[in-house]
């Protein structure tokens, strides 16, 4: 891909043909982006093909091991390596082995933060605070456990995002990426900073992939856009194509042995409710890596 793409003219040769092919290959229905695997540990050539074609023409995809009581951390680490996932963030609320349980947590660090509570968690792309020398690229999620009630993802593919904003108005997508287009204000505990503040843009091309990428979060606190009448209007044609009635957001509810592996595309969770004999657990790997894959 070519920073060419960006171009704020809407018919440039470089973009349509990506937009016509992204377009094309959009799926019919949504099973065709649910892959079962046998064995995470070591795939097929067949399940890594299958695969890679959701990974490439969606930016996610979602796994069913036939096995989940074998699945453990390291499992999805081994997973994240066959596709050249090396270097985990460690980010505050990470386990030892800087990959995240997201269950409850009623006390500790991790009670400050809603990924850690069962409460809604609006539209994002991991890591959108990070510096652009630790960007996001790469995500696993994995279902240890359901909630007895709700915690349904809700997930769009951020170049579908890119696109559906660019063909309402180019100029919308070009404001979001100007380099100072979001600020995450720097993160303060009891008085002492734990990181400082991050200045970027949304919608950004990886010098890692080539490939278009984004930073964003809906919250509406501790987030800065710039004072620029476009990316105002862009934020909030934004949110609105966030909405289950667009065609290209998903709604999927992961059970225990499934999984979703993506390069860290948008996505929220519902609220949910747990019983003392059903508590959700998730596990979380996020790489500085972008995905590896095969040329087609």
């Amino acid at each position: 891909m070519h920073r060419s793409i960006l171009s704020s003219n809407p018919d440039s040769a470089p973009y349509c043909r990506w937009r016509d092919a992204k377009l094309a290959a959009q799926p019919a229905r949504p099973e065709q982006f649910l892959i079962d695997i046998a064995d995470p540990l070591k795939l097929t050539a067949d399940e890594r093909k299958s695969l890679q074609y959701p990974l490439q023409h969606y930016r996610f995809v979602i796994f069913r091991t036939r096995k989940p009581a074998a699945v453990d951390k390291n499992t999805l680490r081994e997973l994240g390596l066959q596709f050249g996932l090396t270097t985990l963030d460690g980010n505050l609320c990470a386990d030892d082995d800087q990959i995240s349980s997201l269950r409850v947590f009623d006390h500790g660090r991790g009670n400050a933060y809603i990924p850690y509570s069962n409460k809604p968690l609006s539209w994002h792309t991991d890591g959108y605070y990070n510096p652009a020398s630790q960007r996001i690229h790469s995500l696993i999620l994995y279902c240890v456990q359901d909630a007895a009630e709700g915690g349904d993802n809700q997930i769009m593919d951020h170049e579908m995002a890119y696109i559906q904003l660019r063909e309402h108005k180019p100029l919308l997508a070009s404001a979001l990426e100007q380099p100072d287009a979001l600020t995450i204000p720097a993160n303060i505990e009891n008085g002492e900073q734990i990181r400082s503040a991050t200045v970027g843009p949304v919608f950004f091309l990886s010098p890692q992939d080539g490939q278009l990428y984004m930073r964003y979060s809906a919250r509406e606190r501790n987030i800065v856009w710039k004072d620029d009448p476009l990316v105002r209007e862009a934020v909030k044609e934004l949110k609105k194509m966030m909405h289950p009635d667009n065609p290209y957001v998903y709604q999927y509810r992961l059970k225990p042995g499934e999984g979703l592996l993506s390069a860290n595309i948008l996505h929220r969770r519902l609220g949910f409710a747990d019983t003392d004999a059903q508590q959700r657990l998730m596990f979380r790997a996020r790489y500085f890596e972008a995905l590896k894959l095969a040329e087609s």
